[in-house]
């Protein structure tokens, strides 16, 4: 099944709904029932509603919005000539309510205008941040993908180099496929002296390994990676002797290993 939204819905000048258009909806719960092993490949450029029928698909293919070879590329990935290896670069919500722009959304209109003007209040929690902060499990969330093989990650270690924190760790390809691991890197603070995210992405590397391959992989944390503007200081600050939780996954939401590291 291939659904999504054109031009007659998305564009840059204006927002496109969060469910798929109703019929697209009908349709891929019409198929999946005829047949289970339905795959739906969906064309957006952002996150939509899914959660009238993901649960009927068998799988599904995020295909955002290809250009003229697109469909060399989905047959590839569907055929298994290729191993995907992609991860969302957005977070997706069950619901358009969950999203942190929600409350702040349509705006208002303003004297003299004709159109309404939103006003992000969200701050520094938009995206994966703002689920983080409301407790909200999304749908699939930022940096989620699936491949036709496995991994697995391990023996993480932090060292100083200078300013900066080096992190390592393996990376095995427990599958039977060759194929690419992205590994996500995300650091949060203990006890913030200020409202800081649960954590941020901060560092990630993409890892090709055949069937049983192991690496082990450095990613570098520059000393900004701790850092927060202070509008006291007008300037970028790392907190004096605190403490961050360095995590590593495959998903903001699939940690797998974490170290807790003192940052002077």
């Amino acid at each position: 099944m291939c659904v999504g939204l054109n031009r007659g819905v998305e564009s840059e000048g204006r927002d496109h709904p969060f469910e798929l258009p109703g019929l697209h909806q009908y349709l891929i719960n019409a198929v999946a029932a005829a047949n289970p092993r339905t795959i739906v490949i969906n064309n957006s450029g952002d996150a939509v509603g899914m959660t009238s029928w993901n649960k009927n698909a068998a799988a599904i293919l995020q295909a955002w919005y290809l250009g003229q070879e697109g469909g060399i590329a989905i047959g590839d990935v569907l055929f298994g000539n290729y191993n995907p290896s992609g991860k969302l670069c957005t977070t997706f919500g069950n619901t358009f309510e969950e999203s942190p722009a929600f409350a702040n959304y349509p705006g208002s209109t303003k004297p003299g205008m004709n159109y309404s003007t939103v006003e992000y209040k969200e701050g520094i929690f938009y995206g994966y941040r703002g689920y983080d902060k409301a407790g909200n499990q999304p749908l699939f969330p930022f940096g989620h993908g699936l491949s036709y093989t496995s991994f697995e990650l391990s023996n993480m270690k932090t060292a100083t180099s200078g300013a900066n924190v080096v992190v390592s760790l393996d990376v095995k390809n427990t599958g039977r496929r060759a194929g690419a691991q992205v590994v996500q890197l995300y650091v949060g603070q203990q006890n913030p002296t200020i409202e800081r995210p649960l954590r941020e992405l901060k560092g990630f590397t993409k890892v090709m390994l055949d069937p049983g391959q192991s690496k082990r992989i450095d990613i570098t944390l520059p000393r900004d990676s701790f850092a927060y503007w202070s509008t006291a200081k007008h300037d970028w600050t790392v907190d004096a002797n605190a403490k961050y939780n360095i995590e590593a996954g495959s998903s903001e939401r699939d940690i797998k290993l974490q170290e807790i590291i003192n940052v002077q």
